[in-house]
């Protein structure tokens, strides 16, 4: 597999500077930044991308991602090479957005929660409004917590979104992630996250009509006074500007 140089291991290095308190993290957020650049280098030569080694999984499983992922690189994303309703603007399917943050509210989220996957449907008409982005990978990614905040939503959906987290990250933003296949112990409604913690892997739980995804929205408003996810205002990850001043 040929990775460019922009995703080679010595140019992740140059602009990955952590702390020297954080030097642990260094291993562990190389490993994800070169599993989307892996997945980018394999999609160009075809297929939907597998992840770069089990390594990444039980890495990812065990061990809060790094808080510097995001803000390292631009965006590494593919569009799967398979029917894709709504994509994002994109060049050769290689999704041509700069920043892998969405600023809302003066809150910075993953737009791709799911390392090293490619995106099956975007935001839009479907012919319904599909009001998030599902995100796969073969097999099947972690999903990590798009930012820091509180999980206010946990459980079962057999109706829609099968195992299903939603995170209220303070300022009126949230985001739900549904179809998990298992989600990580210790996760319950009331626990801290931070931006990149495991959450779960993507599954097809609910009534899921494809094939192994995530299902990844973000919403805007009052959870406490719409008192149902459904009744908050859906928003586009990819029409939202790069990451927050705040977070620079």
């Amino acid at each position: 597999m040929k990775i460019t140089h922009q995703c080679s291991e010595r140019a992740l290095t140059a602009v990955f500077k952590p702390p020297a308190s954080h030097r642990h993290w260094i291993r562990l957020s190389l490993l994800m930044m070169l599993a989307g650049c892996a997945s980018v280098a394999e999609h160009e030569a075809g297929g939907v991308p597998s992840r770069a080694g089990a390594s990444a999984e039980s890495a990812l499983g065990n061990v809060v991602a790094s808080p510097y992922l995001a803000e390292s690189l631009p965006l590494q994303l593919m569009i799967c090479k398979t029917q894709v309703s709504n994509p994002p603007a994109n060049e050769r399917r290689r999704v041509l957005r700069r920043s892998a943050l969405g600023c809302l509210n003066g809150v910075s989220v993953l737009v791709a929660p799911a390392p090293g996957a490619c995106l099956t449907s975007g935001y839009g008409p479907r012919p319904r409004l599909h009001k998030g982005v599902d995100y796969q990978s073969r097999p099947a990614s972690a999903v990590v917590a798009a930012a820091a905040g509180t999980v206010v939503e946990f459980g079962f959906r057999q109706q829609d979104f099968g195992h299903w987290i939603v995170i209220d990250h303070g300022s009126g933003v949230y985001t739900g992630y549904a179809h998990l296949d298992r989600t990580e112990p210790g996760l319950a409604k009331g626990v801290r996250v931070t931006r990149g913690q495991p959450l779960g892997i993507m599954g097809k739980t609910g009534n899921s009509t494809s094939s192994v995804h995530l299902h990844y929205e973000i919403r805007r408003g009052n959870l406490a006074t719409a008192r149902s996810w459904f009744r908050l205002d859906p928003v586009d990850p990819f029409a939202l500007p790069g990451r927050c001043e705040v977070d620079a």
